[in-house]
């Protein structure tokens, strides 16, 4: 009795842990299973350092550092074809190998045939019949791939893994950013490695030069920021699905040059151009816009200023949304709204854009011309201002905001405004990017003169006149003037007439403004600027996007006009130079008379903004040919025959020249596109 127990004992421990490792090995297979069904896509290890290691090697034989790889055929391909032979595998594969070789060899000009047989040797010797089939696999990769790059093994090799890993991926279309070469190739910079590269014709791949290095780092911080907006319309999906290819308009050079200011803002002493001082400077924003086009072709953030608000991610792209109160800038607005009016004195516009205000007496005191104008002190008609409907329409039309709050619009405004924008001066960087959506919105500015403004019982905007308004700053009748509902109105539209209160721009805005200007004197309606447009548009064939008024054309011209005046020096019947007139002079050994190539407009912060005091603005348009041949100076960059500059600049306490930005945009210029 005892025995049978002891054997049933064993029999239920046994029975136990029979059962017991039966849950344990299911349990196990499902981990794995479910392990290898949770695991991401997976990469062949040893595939990926083969092919790593053979494109490494051969970019240890650059010709020299061309774009374009050499088209010429060597004839005598005698020593490939005896190596081939000495494959194990049918005629068929070796003429595959043979053909995909000599695709090899004239994407490697530089590789000879000796040392590209000693590659292939290296990683498929013996010569068996299943290594015809790796290699005419890994010289598809190779091929396809096709990356330049010099002592960049880490990147060539993530660029190969990448590809194999999307082998196995589900199919979907997105975002790719390329650059664009004057010999119309393509060359990667961010997006999907197979859909960006391999799925596309005459895509090329640098590694190795550093111009093409910054804009890669600006394309994926721009490719982070972009997303497909719709998933219904084809936007993701299968193979059939929409691409999404876009160009980036940085110059490459360009970039490479104001990458370069980057040691002298940091330390002179390591500058290799004396002449840029600028690392005593706290902060400096600068765009460049080719103003035919308003495609951006360089970008550069330097300062405090790039890091404020959650901007420093970005990097250089900060420099799209770092604001500043425009200052004088703001006066290209009211000049085109008060060239438009048809009954000025053009010569007296021309006058106060050069010298922002200054008038012919001998004290040289501002004559508060502007502040006047825009509230329309002594016109007529004082039941409604056309100074500034028509200011605000040419506001709206450069894409600038003029009212933040509520859209509600003053005055009988009579179509001239468009419907209220909630991105309150902000624009996507992406031309008819419909389908795509960013968290990056560049800022270009707001200038309020329709916000906050109290309106009449018959839904007019009323001023006080320039003499009520100077008794109330001079201490006199405040009690009758200060409860005047007049008085914020006049107060609000004054301030924006000379840039300040909450009027803001950012460099962008600054260069958008002149490129716009330069656009409708031209007679084509102002162009948005932008980074990023679709592969199929031509940068260099934009058209007029609609009819523009003969008007609005000749009120840009007479803008223009008076921004060649503020670069020339001081004449008999006006006091005072242009106010960047020492700027040109100081840069270019040189006075810029009639027909002067610089076209510009400065703006200067007032030391009483807290805030912003220390900031200078500039905008400038540059005719590069026309500058040469004044300056005898050697053209370096050929691409643009015209350059739209914004610029802002911070500093701390007094400035040795008349305007920081304005004396920076020249030498800048200089340093960018001369010898």
């Amino acid at each position: 009795m005892i025995y049978s127990k002891v054997l049933v004992i064993r029999f239920l421990y046994i029975l136990g842990l029979s059962s017991l490792t039966s849950i344990i090995i299911l349990f196990l297979s499902n981990a794995l299973q479910t392990n290898t069904i949770t695991t991401g896509p997976y990469a062949p290890k040893e595939k990926v350092t083969r092919i790593s290691n053979l494109i490494e090697e051969w970019n240890r034989y650059p010709e020299s550092n061309n774009y374009r790889p050499n088209d010429e055929e060597d004839q005598n391909f005698n020593p490939v074809v005896q190596f081939i032979n000495q494959f194990s595998c049918n005629q068929r594969t070796k003429n595959i190998i043979y053909s995909s070789s000599m695709k090899i060899l004239r994407n490697y000009p530089g590789m000879t045939k000796e040392k590209y047989i000693r590659s292939i040797s290296k990683f498929y010797y013996p010569f068996f019949r299943n290594e015809c089939i790796k290699l005419i696999q890994d010289l598809e990769v190779a091929k396809k791939i096709n990356v330049k790059g010099k002592n960049q093994s880490s990147s060539i090799k993530g660029m190969v893994k990448a590809y194999l890993t999307e082998d196995l991926e589900w199919k979907k279309k997105p975002l790719c950013l390329y650059h664009k070469l004057q010999s119309d190739e393509l060359v990667y910079l961010a997006g999907s490695i197979k859909h960006c590269i391999v799925e596309r014709e005459n895509i090329e791949t640098f590694l190795n030069f550093p111009k093409l290095k910054n804009l890669t780092n600006t394309a994926r911080k721009l490719e982070a920021q972009t997303k497909i907006k719709n998933k219904q319309d084809g936007s993701v999906g299968g193979i059939k699905s929409k691409n999404f290819d876009y160009l980036l308009t940085l110059n490459p050079n360009i970039q490479l040059s104001l990458n370069s200011l980057e040691i002298c803002f940091e330390d002179s002493v390591r500058c290799d151009t004396t002449i840029l001082r600028i690392d005593q400077l706290e902060g400096i924003s600068i765009v460049l816009i080719d103003p035919f086009t308003s495609g951006i072709i360089g970008v550069k953030c330097m300062g405090s200023f790039c890091s404020e608000n959650g901007l420093k991610p970005l990097g250089d792209l900060a420099t799209l949304r770092v604001r500043s109160p425009p200052a004088s800038i703001s006066k290209l607005f009211f000049g085109l709204g008060i060239a438009s009016e048809g009954n000025n004195n053009t010569v007296e516009i021309l006058n106060q854009l050069k010298t922002s205000g200054n008038n012919q007496s001998p004290s040289g005191k501002r004559n508060e011309w502007w502040e006047r104008r825009a509230i329309c002190d002594g016109a007529t008609d004082r039941n409604i201002c056309s100074t500034l409907i028509r200011t605000g329409y040419y506001i709206n039309m450069f894409g600038f905001s003029t009212n933040c709050a509520n859209g509600s619009v003053f005055g009988r405004s009579e179509g001239l405004y468009r419907p209220f924008d909630p991105n309150c001066g902000s624009i996507p960087f992406i031309a008819n990017g419909d389908s795509l959506e960013s968290n990056l919105s560049p800022f270009l500015g707001y200038l309020p003169i329709q916000d906050g403004l109290q309106l009449n019982e018959n839904g007019i905007v009323e001023f006080l006149s320039w003499d009520a308004y100077n008794q109330f700053r001079d201490g006199l009748n405040k009690s009758s003037i200060g409860n005047d509902l007049r008085l914020g109105n006049t107060t609000r539209i004054i301030q924006a007439s000379i840039g300040g209160g909450d009027s803001r721009v950012s460099a962008l805005g600054v260069a958008s403004i002149i490129s716009n200007l330069f656009q409708l004197k031209n007679n084509v309606h102002p162009i948005l600027p932008f980074m990023m447009e679709k592969k199929t548009d031509s940068l260099s064939t934009k058209k007029a996007q609609s009819f523009v008024l003969k008007e609005d054309s000749n009120s840009a011209n007479t803008v223009l006009r008076g921004l060649e005046q503020v670069l020339m020096p001081e004449t008999s019947d006006w006091k005072g130079s242009g106010t960047a007139s020492k700027a040109f002079s100081n840069t270019f050994n040189g006075i810029c008379q009639q027909k002067c190539p610089i076209l510009g407009k400065t703006g200067t912060v007032s030391f009483q903004d807290k805030n912003h005091r220390g900031k200078t603005l500039f905008g400038g348009l540059t005719d590069i040919k026309n500058l040469a041949k004044l300056t005898n100076y050697k053209i370096k960059i050929k691409d643009y025959n015209h350059v739209a500059v914004g610029i802002i600049v911070s500093e701390s306490g007094n400035s040795d020249v008349p305007n920081r930005a304005a004396d920076l945009h020249m030498k800048i210029l200089k340093y960018i596109f001369f010898e």
